[in-house]
């Protein structure tokens, strides 16, 4: 995907009302795919920087 970067892996925490990167990891990217790994079960999420295109 042209004009994204930084993926990161997250997951919503209830009790802070926000996006947490507790016990998940970037475990692979490429241009096409991100895969993450988390040590738990919730609702998931990849985070990405996005850019405007010039």
């Amino acid at each position: 995907v042209e004009n994204v970067s930084n993926p990161l892996c997250v997951f919503w925490d209830y009790q802070i009302r926000s996006w947490s990167t507790e016990g998940c990891w970037l475990k692979y990217t490429n241009q096409s795919h991100t895969v993450c790994q988390c040590n738990h079960l919730t609702n998931l999420a990849i985070i990405m920087h996005v850019t405007e295109t010039q």
